[in-house]
This record gives structure tokens, sequence and C-alpha cells, in this order.
């Protein structure tokens, strides 16, 4: 961990070790990501304690060391909160941390700015077993949202189970420029990038089949109403 490939390697370790200790037959269900890991079996005790040693010896065996917890009921996975006693599961935030967002305010485009508190609802609702264990958070969150200068309520509205069908969409070869956000340009930076396209780039330009109105478009962040823009770029304005 640290490094440039850090998580990757992590990764590719972790399903290593997933599939040594499939070998081993243990009876248990076993989890992980980067470099935490997650297993849930109904051995007792004793056996569980057995199955932790086996763990600790597959480890060693490939020259690496572990830190298990075994034998118990509750537990912080990441940024949840499972317990098996009450069958619940919750959003988990390690003490002394509080969230932090951007601010309503701030220098971002108006799209992303607006999706952080849907998000966010979207999030702790996902992590949330019922509307009691949302509740139960729900307040932290709500006054981070509050600080960040967002007027959005939390409420409790879990993903829907009933698979959606996914729409036909036709697949298009389209190059994508993202120019950098900023509301300090009053510049119509896409009605200057579209002309300069039309300009260089004719229909008796060989590239013109890959750059044209239909190939390349634009961010929408930059709420950029591509219809006027082509055809002011095609009267030269």
């Amino acid at each position: 961990m640290g490094s440039y490939d850090g998580a990757e390697i992590c990764d590719i370790c972790g399903l290593f070790l997933l599939a040594e200790l499939e070998k081993l037959g243990l009876n248990g269900k076993f989890g992980s990501y980067k470099d935490y890991g997650l297993g849930v079996t109904s051995a007792s005790p004793r056996q569980t304690e057995k199955i932790k040693q086996e763990i600790c010896k597959l480890y060693q065996k490939h020259g690496l060391q572990v830190t298990i917890e075994a034998n118990k009921k509750c537990v912080q996975f990441l940024d949840a909160e499972f317990d098996l006693t009450r069958d619940t599961f919750k959003p988990f935030i390690k003490p002394g941390d509080s969230p932090c967002y951007v601010h309503a305010c701030s220098n971002h485009p108006p799209g992303i700015l607006k999706n952080i508190p849907q998000s966010i609802n979207r999030r702790v609702s996902d992590l949330s077993s019922s509307e009691e264990m949302f509740n139960s958070v729900a307040p932290t969150y709500q006054a981070a949202l509050k600080k960040s200068g967002y007027d959005f309520k939390l409420s409790y509205n879990p993903a829907s189970n009933t698979p959606q069908r996914k729409k036909r969409q036709r697949k298009r070869r389209v190059i994508w420029w993202n120019p950098p956000y900023s509301t300090n340009v009053k510049t119509n930076v896409g009605k200057l990038f579209f002309k300069v396209m039309q300009k260089h780039f004719r229909k008796d330009n060989p590239l013109s089949k890959v750059f044209n109105k239909n190939t390349l478009k634009m961010s929408k962040f930059q709420k950029v109403d591509f219809k006027s823009q082509y055809k002011a770029a095609e009267r030269g304005c």
C-alpha cells in the first residue's frame, strides 16, 4: 500500500488468497477489499478459532502477516457496520471523524453540486437495513450538508430490488472534450470551439469523418446549446 500500483496489487493478492481459502474448504464465506477482509461462519466459537489459525497459516505460507478478530457479533467493515445479533446494518463513521462535502457555493459545475446531496441520501439509504437504522445516523450527514450550504432534507429511500430493463442504446464513437469548469469564465467557449472545428475540418478534409458535429461533443457541465452553436459556427458568427 502507498505505492503507485498498491491498490491493484492488493486486489490481485486478495483474489489469490480468496481462491486459496476456497481450496481449504473452510466452513464460512469470505470476502476482501484492498487490504481488508471479512468472513462469516455458523461454526462454534472453538471451531471459529481453528478457522482463524488455518487462515493465519495460509498467510504465513505466502510470506504475509494478518491480524484477525474472531467470534465477533458486530463488526465495522469499511463504511458499514454489521450486527448479527440484531440482523441489521448501517453506515459507519470512525470516532472523531465527520463528513465534509464540497460547498454549495464552490466553483464547480451546477450538475455536480446538485447531485451531491442526492447521492449522499442514496448512499446512506442503501447502507441502512431499515428506516430505524437510517434515522440513527442521518443527523450526522444532515449536519454536514447544512454546514456545506445545502438545503436538502435527507429521507429514507432504499434502492428498489426490481431489476430495471436496460434501454437499447446505439453505440457511437464519440470524442468528448471536457474543458475545466469555472464560473469566472464569461467567454462562450463552446461557440469558439465548434467554430474552429468547422473551419479546420471541412467535408473535403480526410479527418472530417473523425472530427465533426456527430463525433465530437463538449461536456454538458458547460450547459452548451449545441444546436445554436452549430448554426452560429456555420454562419461564422
